[in-house]
């Protein structure tokens, strides 16, 4: 989640930058490194959202495996 917020972060910073940058007549190579910076924040963020979700089908698909051969176990001993 830090990576996402610093992507926020980053998203004002830049549209800060954009704007000093019109004002002062600078250059825009800082706007771009915070825009680059911010697409890779926000793209880190969302391998790791990735990652924590394939982590949390595996482990529901686990769980529910268990269940299964518990309720299995549990019906061979009421059918004997």
């Amino acid at each position: 989640m830090t990576a996402l917020y610093a992507s926020i972060v980053l998203l004002i910073g830049t549209s800060l930058s954009v704007g000093v940058a019109v004002l002062l007549g600078w250059s825009y190579a800082i706007p771009i490194v915070f825009a680059l910076t911010r697409a890779s924040a926000l793209f880190y963020g969302s391998a790791l959202l990735m990652r924590e979700a394939w982590g949390a089908v595996v482990s529901t698909l686990a769980e529910m495996e268990y269940a299964r051969e518990l309720a299995a176990k549990c019906q061979e001993r009421s059918d004997a």
